[in-house]
């Protein structure tokens, strides 16, 4: 199962360190426990996020411009990488709908439309923001206008997960796909290496 990973833990002892549009963070935190469910009506947790390297995006399926453009460009950025790793080294992508109500009914058919690997996920609030909050992401419903209509403010960048569960970075959009390929294909080079 393909997964969007959109969130960032930190901590007080977590650090970011800038590197052109990428953020490594010192002493990852731990992707902290929640349950939602995918788009296929599947259970989602924590443990979901283990074993593999995660992106996670967060969004609402209504969303005009922000969030297509990115599962876009993160499907450019997994056709890159799929040149330089192993299938089985292929990031997971997931897509965090922050808006259950307008999301549940149309989360499979929207990711879908971008790629049939990548998972959506949502659930209840408080789910929802448990792992906005351990990913040190935001989500904000902004108020309805007189026909109903409101906006969702959110976090746009993507969170990359380790495979143990950790928020190891984040990349800024719009992403160049081969610089970002690159920096993922660094990031499990180095991961490989501090854990032999």
């Amino acid at each position: 199962m393909n997964r969007i990973a959109i969130a960032l833990v930190l901590t007080g002892a977590s650090q970011f360190v800038q590197a052109d549009a990428f953020k490594r963070i010192n002493n990852p935190p731990e992707i902290q426990g929640f349950e939602l469910e995918t788009a296929d009506g599947q259970v989602f947790t924590e443990q979901d996020l283990i074993d593999q390297w995660t992106l996670v995006l967060i969004g609402f399926t209504s969303c005009p411009d922000v969030c297509p453009y990115t599962l876009g460009n993160l499907e450019h950025v997994l056709a890159e990488t799929a040149s330089k790793v192993s299938p089985n080294n292929l990031p997971e992508v997931v897509f965090l709908a922050v808006d259950p109500d307008r999301d549940a009914a149309s989360l499979a058919r929207y990711v879908g439309h971008f790629h049939p690997d990548f998972t959506g996920v949502t659930g209840e609030r408080g789910d929802i923001d448990a792992f906005v909050e351990s990913m040190d992401a935001f989500y904000e419903l902004e108020s309805a206008d007189a026909q109903g209509f409101y906006n969702v403010r959110h976090s746009a960048d993507v969170r990359v997960i380790d495979p143990q569960g950790r928020l190891h970075a984040t990349l800024e959009t719009p992403m160049n796909a081969v610089e970002v390929s690159d920096f993922l294909l660094r990031l499990q080079v180095d991961y490989r290496r501090s854990h032999q």
